[in-house]
């Protein structure tokens, strides 16, 4: 009996994480994958309550004693944790569902401002102009969601180039080049940056960058902001 729970959670354990895996492959728009990613979630919150309750009421019919013993040791043992996990897991399905935190999505926490890099199903990663990732739990989340800066017909195109200090891992500068134009006010986080030229010149790498912004004057103030970094 024992041997064949063993069996049957670890076949569904990786059975759900195959189907994650898959899910995560698909070029879905991102409207349908949004929605799909939600209900896989609560998809496989019931399957585990439905598992659990199966355990239990074999072990009950069976009159496994042993059995009985240890789910009440593990009960008394998780269910703070359990209840912490299912509570935020509950808010996560609640908020992504109403699409208040889309991932590449700048939000500010606290003093914490930076953009989504994961929305999982227990936590928030958040990765601010440094490259450092924070996790939040949903529970705990108190978000303020920072404006996309306007319609997309109202934005302006500006090409800027940035002089930076040579490096062998251009992947890695580029990436934290992006989040650093994400996290200031100016740059428009709902249409994509991209990298237009990479060039070495001496010591220095020159990055050409095209945006978009509300007015090309800001294109002074989203240098200054970004440069003082490399200082």
């Amino acid at each position: 009996m024992i041997i064949r729970m063993l069996l049957i959670g670890t076949i569904l354990f990786f059975g759900l994480k195959l189907i994650n895996l898959i899910f995560q492959k698909l070029h879905l728009p991102k409207r349908l994958k949004r929605h799909l990613d939600y209900s896989l979630a609560l998809m496989e919150l019931l399957i585990w309550l439905a598992f659990f309750s199966w355990v239990i009421m074999v072990a009950y019919r069976g009159n496994n004693k042993f059995i009985l013993l240890f789910l009440v040791v593990a009960f008394i043992l998780l269910i703070v944790p359990a209840f912490i996990l299912i509570r935020d897991f509950i808010f996560g399905i609640f908020l992504k569902s109403q699409n208040k935190l889309p991932v590449d999505t700048i939000i500010e926490i606290d003093d914490s401002k930076g953009r989504i890099t994961k929305a999982g199903h227990f936590f928030l990663n958040i990765e601010d102009e440094q490259g450092n990732i924070k996790s939040y739990n949903y529970y705990k989340l108190n978000a303020k969601v920072i404006s996309t800066l306007g319609e997309h017909h109202k934005l302006e195109k500006l090409d800027l180039t940035f002089e930076l200090p040579f490096t062998n891992n251009v992947n890695e500068l580029t990436t934290k080049l992006k989040n650093q134009l994400l996290c200031t006010p100016w740059v428009a986080v709902s249409m994509p940056i991209k990298i237009e030229k990479i060039k070495r010149n001496g010591a220095h790498i020159l990055v050409k960058i095209g945006l978009f912004t509300l007015d090309k004057k800001y294109e002074e103030n989203i240098k200054l902001m970004v440069e003082k970094d490399y200082v």
